[in-house]
């Protein structure tokens, strides 16, 4: 479908404290860093959008969604349906640099910037390391199974995934 939707900002018991925009088809999100504003797919673009209402454009009719925050806040990759992934930082004259060698969905930033997790769909969904100094993607997790949605623990020593392996 194509929903509309309302970004709530909530307290930790879950009242309801602010807005993040106006209702409108969101399609995914990322809350940065440091909690003060989100990265959302609208339509075909991804905007940052602040509880202050400040809206800022970071791509222009590509479709674009999935967006990923570098830990520290200053840059994003996502995933562009023409450049496969793209990465950009947050400064006012920075433009958008698709990422050599990627196509698939980004699903997560190592904490130290050195990796992003991918999930390339060949035969079923794969999860792949893409090392960004070295611009290589390499196979992380290959099975007949479908894996996707790939998150690094906080501590970077674990990645968490959800698969399919189980039939279920």
């Amino acid at each position: 479908g194509d929903p509309m939707a309302r970004l709530v900002w909530v307290n930790r018991d879950g009242e309801q404290v602010g807005m993040l925009g106006p209702p409108g088809r969101y399609w995914t999100m990322a809350l940065a860093p440091e909690g003060k504003q989100a990265a959302v797919s609208v339509g075909a673009d991804l905007l940052l959008l602040s509880p202050s209402g400040v809206r800022v454009r970071i791509t222009h009719g590509t479709a674009s969604w999935n967006p990923v925050w570098k830990a520290d806040g200053s840059e994003l990759i996502f995933s562009s349906s023409i450049d496969g992934a793209v990465r950009r930082r947050l400064g006012a004259d920075e433009t958008a640099q698709p990422l050599e060698n990627v196509r698939g969905i980004v699903s997560d930033w190592s904490h130290d910037g050195s990796l992003a997790l991918v999930t390339v769909g060949l035969s079923a969904n794969d999860i792949y390391a893409y090392d960004l100094a070295a611009k290589t993607l390499k196979p992380w997790l290959v099975t007949s199974a479908n894996e996707q949605s790939a998150r690094f623990s906080p501590d970077g020593k674990w990645v968490a995934f959800m698969s399919d392996d189980g039939g279920q």
